[in-house]
C-alpha cells in the first residue's frame, strides 16, 4: 500500500522541525520517561498527518523507512549484554582493571577508554556504553574522582571505536546494508582503523588535559587501597564462555559476510 503523498510545503516542514526540536528539548530536560518522548512525537506526527490538511508521513511510508538490520542488530547485542550481566563479569572486570592500573586514576582512564573503544568495534557503540557504564562508574566511585572524567571520554571512545567497523555504529549498518554502496565489512576496517586509532590517541591526551585533577598529571599516583579487589568473582563460567564464543562467531560472520552471501545464493539457485 502506498498511503498518501507527504506534503512538502514550508509549513509542513516547519511542523516536523518543531516536533523534532521539542522532542530533544524534553529529552534534555529529563522530566519524562525517555521511551515515551519519541513514541509521543511519532503519535503526534501521525495525528497531524491523518486529522489535518498537513500530510506529514503515512503509516506505509514510515514502515518503509524502518531498517530492521539496525533494530535486530541492537536487539541481539543488548541480549548478549543481558546474558553477560548474569555472569557478574562487570564487577570482576573492574577489579582486574584497577589491579592492572594499581589504583592510578590516570592509568585507569586510559584503560577504560581503550577498552571501550576496542569493544565498540566488536559490538556496537550503544551496547558497549551499556556494558561499560557500570564498570566506569564503579571505578570512579572507588577512586573517589569525578565520574564524568571517566564517563564522557568513555562515550566518545565508544563513538570512535564503533566507527571503525560495519557493526560498530548504527549508521554504519545502514550504509553497509545498502547494496548501492558496495561496501563490505572489511572495507570499513581497511579505511577507518588508522584514523580511528589516531582519534583514540588524541582522546586520551585531551581527556587528561581537560580533567587534570581527576585523571591528568596531578592524579598520576598509585592508590593501593582502591586497587584492593572487592572479591567479585565470575558466576556461571560456562555461560560466559558460550557467550564469548557466540560474540566471536558474530564477528566472524560479519567479516565473511560476502562469502556467506555467495554460498547462500549458490544453494538457493541449486535447490
Amino acid at each position: 500500500m502506498h498511503g498518501f503523498d507527504s506534503t512538502r510545503d514550508a509549513l509542513s516542514q516547519g511542523i516536523v522541525a518543531a516536533i523534532l526540536v521539542g522532542m530533544f528539548a524534553l529529552l534534555a530536560a529529563d522530566r519524562v520517561h525517555r521511551v515515551l518522548i519519541p513514541i509521543g512525537a511519532v503519535a503526534l506526527v501521525w495525528l497531524i498527518s491523518y486529522f489535518s490538511p498537513f500530510k506529514l508521513i503515512s503509516f506505509e511510508a514510515a514502515q518503509q523507512a524502518i531498517d530492521l538490520n539496525v533494530i535486530l542488530l541492537l536487539f541481539a547485542m543488548m541480549a548478549l549484554v543481558g546474558v553477560l550481566k548474569t555472569t557478574n563479569v562487570f564487577p570482576w572486570a573492574v577489579d582486574r582493571l584497577l589491579e592492572r592500573s594499581r589504583g592510578n586514576p590516570s592509568r585507569s582512564a586510559v584503560l577504560i577508554i581503550w577498552f571501550t573503544g576496542i569493544l565498540s568495534a566488536v559490538l556496537d557503540n550503544v551496547t558497549t556504553v551499556i556494558f561499560a557504564y557500570p564498570m566506569a562508574s564503579d571505578m570512579a566511585r572507588r577512586l573517589r574522582i569525578n565520574a564524568s572524567a571517566f564517563l564522557l571520554p568513555m562515550v566518545m571512545a565508544a563513538n570512535i571505536g564503533g566507527t571503525a567497523t560495519l557493526i560498530g555504529d548504527p549508521p554504519n549498518v545502514l550504509i553497509g546494508a545498502d547494496p548501492r554502496t558496495g561496501l563490505s565489512f572489511m572495507d570499513f576496517i581497511y579505511h577507518l582503523t588508522v584514523p580511528c586509532t589516531f582519534m583514540m590517541v588524541v582522546l586520551v591526551w585531551y581527556s587528561r588535559r581537560y580533567y587534570p585533577s581527576d585523571i591528568g598529571a596531578a592524579a598520576d599516583a598509585d592508590h593501593a587501597g582502591a586497587a584492593t579487589p572487592s572479591g567479585a568473582s565470575l558466576e556461571n563460567v560456562p555461560l560466559l564462555r558460550a557467550t564469548c564464543w557466540i560474540t566471536a562467531l558474530i564477528f566472524l560472520g560479519f567479516s565473511n559476510m560476502t562469502t556467506f552471501k555467495q554460498i547462500f545464493n549458490f544453494f538457493t539457485r541449486v535447490f
